[in-house]
Formats: C-alpha cells, sequence, structure tokens
C-alpha cells in the first residue's frame, strides 16, 4: 500500500473508524495499526503507523542490525507469529531479509522501510532504505521530504530527486498541481518540520509528471 494523504484521512476521519495501518505481506499483510481520531487528524500533520498488533513485535535496527535508542531512526523489523517461512526457491533472498537475533532470542524480518517511535511510543513512517541519499556527510530520506510536502497541503503529488550541479550534490523538488508558488513561502513551512539539510534547493512547479 501508499501512505495515505492527510487531506483524505481528515475526511475519513470525521467520517469513520479509521485506522491507519502497515505491514509487509511477508508478515502477513498488518502488523501495526493506529486509530485516527476525528480530533487526532484535525491538529496532527504526521500520522503514526501505531504499535504491533497481538502477536508480533517491532523493532528499530542500524546498519549493523543492532537496535538504535529511542527517538532515533533505523530499519523496522518484524518479529512474532505472523512472519512468513520463506521465499519460494530464493534462499539468497530468505537469508538476506529473514536473521535471527541473538539480542532478541528471536527471528525477524528486514522490512527495508525506516521509521522511529515518537514521544508517545507510536511508530512513525518515514521512507524506504533505498530512498536514503547522503548529501554533505547527512543521510537524507528523500520520501520524508515528499511526504512531508503533501502532509502541508502544499502539492497533491511530490518527488524530489538528487541533482548534480558542478559536481556538488542539491536536492530539486518537483510539486504537482502545488497551492503554493512562492519558494520562501514553502521553505518558511518546511523549516518548521525538516532540519536544515533537508530542505530541497530548487522547486519546480507542474500540471503533471511527464510519463
Amino acid at each position: 500500500g501508499e501512505a495515505p494523504i492527510l487531506s483524505d484521512i481528515k475526511v475519513l476521519a470525521h467520517r469513520l473508524r479509521y485506522f491507519n495501518a502497515y505491514g509487509p505481506t511477508e508478515a502477513s499483510v498488518c502488523a501495526t495499526a493506529f486509530r485516527v481520531s476525528d480530533e487526532y487528524a484535525k491538529i496532527n500533520e504526521i500520522i503514526p503507523i501505531g504499535k504491533p498488533i497481538n502477536g508480533l513485535a517491532i523493532v528499530l535496527l542500524d546498519e549493523n542490525n543492532e537496535l538504535v535508542p529511542k527517538g532515533l531512526r533505523g530499519q523496522i523489523a518484524i518479529a512474532g507469529i505472523g512472519l512468513a517461512h520463506s521465499y519460494y526457491n530464493k534462499p539468497d533472498l530468505t537469508a538476506e531479509k529473514f536473521i535471527y537475533s541473538e539480542v532478541l532470542k528471536d527471528r525477524l524480518y528486514l522490512t527495508g522501510d525506516v521509521g522511529y517511535w515518537d514521544h508517545e511510543n507510536q511508530l512513525i513512517f518515514i521512507g524506504r532504505i533505498d530512498d536514503q541519499v547522503k548529501i554533505r556527510g547527512h543521510r537524507i530520506e528523500l520520501n520524508e521530504i515528499n511526504t512531508t510536502i503533501v502532509a502541508l497541503g502544499l502539492a497533491e503529488e511530490v518527488e524530489t530527486l538528487v541533482w548534480q550541479n558542478q559536481g556538488e550534490a542539491t536536492l530539486v523538488c518537483f510539486l504537482l498541481k502545488s497551492k503554493e508558488t512562492s519558494f520562501d513561502k514553502i521553505r518558511e513551512k518546511l523549516v518548521s518540520q525538516l532540519p536544515h539539510y533537508m530542505i530541497p534547493h530548487s522547486f519546480v512547479f507542474l500540471s503533471e509528471f511527464p510519463v
């Protein structure tokens, strides 16, 4: 599935019992869930994917598959009764994605997704490890920039790319059907949500993405 759009969440949470759920196929589809109340949706820009459902556990790991301290970002790993046994006829991929943790004394599935625990111990999904880039020593999740811009209602869809300019890597953000066309105002809103090194250097406004 895809990360939900905040404007859609606000409408649905007002009308229905809305849950933001997360989980890969390898963990029997649903691994976490968060009930989004109408009040919560009105005052929050970031919606958690919640806590693990019964029978499953979630941990966050660093590049060496060690546990990260609370509050820091890490790869989402899932343990529990819902894990798949293996990939059919793919032993190498199985060995790469399903590991045994000596610390937890349990089998883990490495999702390739990145997240962190917020101050209420709810899991926040950021994006994919594959989306990480390194610019001037800082690790940056491109999808976190995209989802933040959409969550702030600044555009319907967003794609952020790394652009090489005279040997220097910069962030260029493409906004589809943007509701704000002032570079300064967009940056002003992003500064309150993202660290300075994740603020795009340039913005390009599009009516549609090229095919």
